[in-house]
């Protein structure tokens, strides 16, 4: 596994036997690098006030300012710098980041397991409540059913004992 320093050295390597006549700076000296003052230009301008140079950050509203937007939005702020200072305090610390975007990685992996867990038992739960709902239902229908047959019975019942005493009633006379 190559590290992050070898593959800067692998790629300055190649840097080198392409631009034989071409001067390397490295990220440290980002000062001396060559920037196309139309580009330079462009990256300091804000949306606000175009004609201004960003030169300040509000880290109150995570804003980029000039000169004009320090004094007309960000009077009452009170973490406002040189955009030049506050890129100087700035150090990533890139294992302790990869290690940190590698933790919350895990565990929103193990939350989407746990939320997948949850979807498959309310689906069970449902089929369960289902099928108890359709057996009730049925029951209810059979209950039903049996009364009816059971009245239908007791006519019939009713009206043959009826017509056999008549019978009975005629024979015997």
């Amino acid at each position: 596994m190559t590290t992050s320093v070898d593959s800067v050295h692998k790629s300055s390597d190649y840097h080198d036997q392409v631009f034989i006549n071409h001067l390397i700076y490295r990220r440290g000296e980002a000062n001396k690098w060559p920037l196309e003052k139309a580009i330079e230009e462009l990256l300091l301008k804000g949306d606000v006030h175009p004609d201004k140079k960003l030169k300040m950050f509000c880290q109150d509203h995570s804003q980029l300012c000039c000169s004009d937007c320090v004094l007309l939005n960000h009077r009452q702020c009170t973490n406002l710098a040189l955009i030049s200072e506050s890129v100087k305090k700035l150090s990533v610390d890139m294992p302790q980041l990869s290690n940190n975007i590698q933790t919350n990685l895990d565990e929103l992996n193990k939350f989407i397991r746990v939320q997948e867990a949850s979807i498959q038992s309310i689906e069970g739960s449902y089929c369960e409540k289902l099928q108890e709902i359709l057996r009730k239902k049925l029951f209810a229908a059979l209950d039903k059913l049996e009364n009816t047959t059971l009245k239908e019975l007791d006519r019939i019942r009713t009206t043959l004992q009826t017509s056999l005493k008549k019978m009975l009633t005629t024979v015997s006379d």
